[in-house]
């Protein structure tokens, strides 16, 4: 079963939180609202970094899913 991210109001991200100063900009988010029901999941926070001094872009995923899985695949 494929189950595809929807988008829209009721889809938004929760518990956002931004953070901006000379070193990094960071943004966290909880996205899994952003997936139907079925997907199991019940909580996927995203933080997504700017490192000003190493000039790169840092993704990080940390999830709880209601069922243990074997398959997980995202794109990005």
């Amino acid at each position: 079963m494929t189950l595809v991210k929807k988008d829209g109001r009721a889809f938004e991200a929760k518990n956002m939180k931004c953070n901006i100063n000379d070193k990094t900009a960071t943004l966290q988010i909880d996205i899994a609202s952003a997936y139907p029901k079925e997907a199991g999941i019940i909580r996927w926070n995203r933080t997504i970094t700017l490192n000003r001094r190493k000039n790169q872009v840092e993704l990080t995923d940390g999830y709880v899913l209601a069922e243990k899985t074997k398959f997980l695949q995202q794109s990005l």
